[in-house]
């Protein structure tokens, strides 16, 4: 477990940028859930980190939403930056019934003006959840 720590923390983005960090995974459709009607459900994780990421999250969400009405959010939590005042981060995750090649990640980066990277970590992983991922990253 304490590699795995290092190697977390050398994979550290710039805390003191503001940037966006995502990434998405395909999951088998729950039968119990009848808002999904198509047999995967993607899974969109990201994190924003910014002066006020809530306004940026928000949108991207509002973005998503724009190819699937049926979002389900997961996770939405918020954070402020060990050691960079001013600086907070939001960590959410939805599902959607949308294929991840149809999210233009790029264009919302040049939209808000900020650094945005795929972060194939950022998942749910055995031995460390995804709140203690980006807890870590951000510490």
């Amino acid at each position: 477990m304490t590699r795995r720590i290092q190697r977390l923390r050398r994979e550290r983005l710039d805390s003191r940028i503001p940037h966006i960090r995502y990434n998405f995974e395909v999951k088998p459709r729950d039968a119990d859930d009848p808002s999904h009607d198509s047999e995967h459900v993607v899974r969109f994780n990201f994190v924003v980190l910014a002066k006020d990421p809530k306004k940026v999250s928000d949108l991207i969400v509002a973005l998503i939403s724009q190819y699937d009405g049926a979002m389900n959010m997961v996770r939405d939590v918020a954070s402020e930056v060990v050691g960079n005042k001013g600086f907070r981060y939001i960590l959410r995750t939805v599902d959607a019934n949308v294929k991840p090649d149809l999210v233009p990640w790029a264009r919302y980066g040049e939209k808000f003006k900020m650094k945005i990277k795929r972060d194939p970590n950022l998942r749910e992983q055995s031995g460390i959840t995804l709140e203690d991922y980006v807890v870590r990253t951000y510490s």
